[in-house]
């Protein structure tokens, strides 16, 4: 699928139709920051920095120090949790050394968030994840079928050993520290039909069932009414983030 456009807006929100009201738990008291809090941004499978453009201008525009690296997500090997750890924590260290972040990921980026907070807790602060296939996703097992028969263009080919993990729904949800303040924002809508196309049932975002967005075990919730590839361009999706990043969970 072609990557939106950073600056293009997302067709798919409508602001009235968003529900972006995180609840959650008190925690976490040490976020404190020296100077402005700085956040780690982290994109998805088959991505690259590129994708977060817009979400790292309205997270600049928010007061919030923004490092946005690549890593190579089509490199994972099967021990997926442990070479997430790894790559984020390379990734924190070449953007801030060892000064203290927050982590927000899209997709498998959120995964990242995740499992770099459970890596790191002192250093790392609040995490958002937008979209993560936290208990896998059946539309990645179709996905490959489907397109088994392209050979080197196939999804397997370019998006490599993770897709495995994501089809054979391996657990990616980290046992988050006592006190951690984490948000997983989840997309409702999707185009008509693709569903039933890439095997999801109930509410999805085209590509993540909302229950495998939310499945992080003592995270904050919240819903917003995009598809998954736009869930990084979706302006009530960054309002949450800066919200959460800035205030941690709210009670309702």
């Amino acid at each position: 699928m072609a990557e939106p456009r950073p600056d293009d807006a997302a067709p798919a929100e409508r602001s009235a139709g968003a529900v972006c009201v995180p609840q959650g738990v008190e925690g976490d008291a040490g976020a404190a920051f020296d100077g402005a809090p700085r956040v780690l941004l982290l994109h998805g499978l088959g991505r690259s920095p590129r994708s977060l453009r817009l979400l790292a201008r309205r997270l600049r525009a928010a007061g919030l120090e923004v490092a946005a690296p690549a890593w190579p997500a089509t490199r994972w090997a099967a021990r997926i949790a442990e070479d997430a750890a790894l790559t984020a924590a390379e990734a924190a260290e070449a953007a801030f050394g060892d000064r203290r972040f927050h982590a927000v990921g899209h997709s498998l980026g959120g995964v990242l968030a995740a499992q770099l907070k459970a890596r790191a807790p002192l250093r790392v602060g609040r995490i958002v994840a937008l979209g993560a296939p936290f208990a896998g996703s059946p539309a990645a097992a179709r996905a490959a079928r489907l397109t088994a028969w392209l050979g080197p263009l196939s999804a397997r080919a370019r998006l490599g050993p993770a897709l495995d993990a994501l089809a054979e729904g391996a657990p990616m949800a980290p046992a988050l520290p006592a006190g951690a303040q984490a948000l997983c924002v989840a997309g409702t809508r999707a185009v008509p039909g693709v569903g039933a196309v890439l095997g999801l049932t109930g509410r999805h975002d085209g590509r993540v069932a909302r229950e495998s967005a939310l499945a992080l075990p003592g995270a904050a919730r919240a819903d917003v009414r995009a598809e998954h590839a736009w869930l990084p361009l979706s302006a009530e999706a960054a309002r949450c983030t800066v919200a959460f990043l800035r205030d941690g969970p709210t009670r309702r």
